[in-house]
């Protein structure tokens, strides 16, 4: 977080009071505001483009439509793996299809703060981000750090289901069966619940999730709008039960 001196006089500083709710009483006033790095764009600009890019197809599809280095990335790799080397694939295209959003929605990520994580230039000479762990760390570093989920922080927040270091997933499920039925029963009920409490809550904007129990991701990211997600993959109610949710982050769109 930035800090800087900002002088005001009496209504200004009468005014900030009045938006942040804060009541001071003494002569010196430290005030800790969080200014984010790069504007949100709306949800209906970054929509409009997700939709479009959902529309291309499978992930193979949508490389080769980006194309430019990042496709490059996914023949070289599939080449690879042809020669029995393990290599990420590039089986799947979520967080590129977010970055997609983020680019012609708004928000050029060549224009930001950029995280680790890998990205490739596509043809459009855009930068796209092809995992779920940079995606969520452009948006910590470039919006807003979260806070966690409750009644009154319901806007920007993480939900956290349950601590992998305290719990590995190996204490769970092993070799594709569960272990601790009781354990695993009560997280994939947390999971529904907090949909259903999503659903309530009348929000738009962009979503990060940990998920274990894949063997080719550790994540997903896509749109929430209002009560669904915008690729209609609902992970926190998914049919496969040694599959869940570890960990959601959401942070609104207008």
């Amino acid at each position: 977080m930035q800090e800087k001196q900002i002088l005001l006089d009496s209504k200004d500083l009468q005014a900030l009071q009045t938006i942040l709710e804060l009541h001071t009483y003494k002569e010196t006033r430290v005030v800790y505001v969080e200014v984010e790095k790069a504007k949100r764009p709306s949800f209906e600009s970054v929509k409009r483009a997700y939709d479009e890019i959902l529309k291309v197809g499978n992930a193979e599809e949508v490389f080769s439509y980006i194309g430019g280095k990042l496709n490059e990335a996914r023949i070289e790799a599939k080449k690879r793996k042809e020669r029995g080397e393990m290599v990420n694939t590039y089986d799947n295209a979520c967080a590129t299809r977010v970055s997609y959003a983020l680019n012609y929605g708004g928000m050029i990520i060549n224009n930001a703060i950029l995280v680790s994580g890998t990205k490739w230039q596509g043809k459009d000479q855009y930068l796209y981000y092809t995992g779920v762990s940079g995606i969520k760390g452009l948006l910590l570093e470039n919006w807003k750090q979260l806070k966690p989920y409750s009644q009154t922080n319901n806007r920007d927040f993480y939900k956290i289901f349950y601590d992998h270091r305290k719990e590995p997933y190996t204490t769970l499920i092993s070799y594709g069966k569960i272990i601790n039925e009781q354990r695993v029963n009560k997280i994939r009920k947390d999971n529904l619940d907090f949909f259903h409490i999503l659903c309530s809550l009348n929000i738009k904007g962009i979503v990060t999730m940990v998920i274990d129990g894949w063997g080719d991701a550790g994540g997903h990211t896509t749109l929430w709008n209002i009560n669904h997600f915008l690729d209609n993959q609902n992970y926190l109610n998914y049919g496969d039960e040694i599959i869940f949710v570890r960990e959601l982050c959401f942070w609104s769109l207008e």
